[in-house]
């Protein structure tokens, strides 16, 4: 068996809808692994989970579907902005 990847990357600066298409994808609880891969604390993505708003800064949208989820190399980590979601 081949596994394969799904990549969801923007083309632009600002909200594009990276964070939505992802959760939507992991939604689907198909994939071993979300990972983000790039950026910072200043890129946000606001999603929806069962009707519940969350704003995230560099937690991949993995753990909301209980997905393991990596931040790989290449993302710049604000603590502040990491412990954010969790509150």
């Amino acid at each position: 068996m081949i596994d394969a990847a799904d990549i969801v990357c923007g083309l632009a600066w600002g909200d594009e809808a990276k964070g939505k298409i992802t959760a939507w994808l992991a939604s689907r609880k198909k994939y071993s692994y979300v990972c983000r891969w790039a950026g910072g604390s200043n890129a946000g993505h606001t999603i929806y989970v069962d009707n519940i708003k969350y704003k995230t800064h560099i937690i991949p949208d993995g753990v909301f579907f209980g997905i393991p989820s990596i931040i790989g190399p290449g993302c710049v980590i604000n603590e502040r902005k990491f412990h954010e979601v969790l509150k």
